[in-house]
């Protein structure tokens, strides 16, 4: 599976996927913490990749009709997928 983990999450959530032969990039690793949410959905998107993120920004953008991007959305105490 392939992830790109959003700038709140710690970079070692990155780390223990690809510990788990997962394909997980954080954005802090790639230069893009400053880059806008929707950029951000798209890049994840064009790779392929499930964004995770604790951002209600994302769950609004997956809930969109017809987007085909995936999100691993974290609240307290849950993941959403």
């Amino acid at each position: 599976m392939k992830f790109l983990v959003d700038v709140q999450l710690p970079r070692t959530l990155a780390r223990w996927l690809r510990g788990r032969n997962c394909d997980a990039v954080h954005v802090l690793d790639r230069d893009l913490g400053q880059v806008d949410d929707r950029a951000l959905w798209e890049i994840a998107t064009e790779e392929g990749r499930i964004m995770i993120s604790k951002d209600e920004d994302f769950f609004i953008l997956a809930m969109r009709p017809k987007d085909s991007g995936r999100l691993l959305w974290c609240v307290p105490d849950m993941c959403v997928l």
